[in-house]
C-alpha cells in the first residue's frame, strides 16, 4: 500500500494504490480524495476506487508510523472489482522518501 497525503494551503487530499503480488491487480482511488482531520487528528476521507466502488477510509500518522484504514461501502458488480475487494483493510505503513527522476 502507498499512501500520499499532500497539503494544498488549509486543505487535505488522500492518494492511495495498492498491488497484489499474485495476480497484478491494482486497487487505487481516482485521483486525489479530499481528507478532514478528526477530532482525534486522524485523517478520513471518501472515495470511488478504479473499479467503480465506493468507499472511505482513514489515516493515523504516529511520527514516521501510519496507519491506513480502507472499508468498502458500496461494492461494484464487476466480478474483477469484486475481486479487487480483497485489498481493502487496514495497513501498517512507514514513511518513506520519493525518489524524483528525470
Amino acid at each position: 500500500m502507498d499512501v500520499q497525503l499532500i497539503q494544498r494551503g488549509e486543505n487535505f487530499f488522500i492518494t492511495f494504490e495498492n498491488y497484489v503480488p499474485d495476480s497484478g491487480q491494482i486497487l487505487m482511488n481516482n485521483g486525489e480524495s479530499p481528507a478532514r482531520k478528526n477530532d482525534h487528528g486522524d485523517f478520513e476521507f471518501e472515495f470511488e476506487d478504479n473499479w467503480g466502488s465506493k468507499g472511505k477510509g482513514s489515516l493515523r500518522q504516529d511520527g514516521d508510523n501510519a496507519t491506513v484504514t480502507v472499508q468498502q461501502v458500496q461494492i461494484t458488480s464487476d466480478p474483477w472489482g469484486r475481486n479487487a475487494g480483497r485489498q481493502y483493510g487496514r495497513y501498517q505503513l512507514t514513511k518513506s522518501a520519493c525518489i524524483k527522476q528525470s
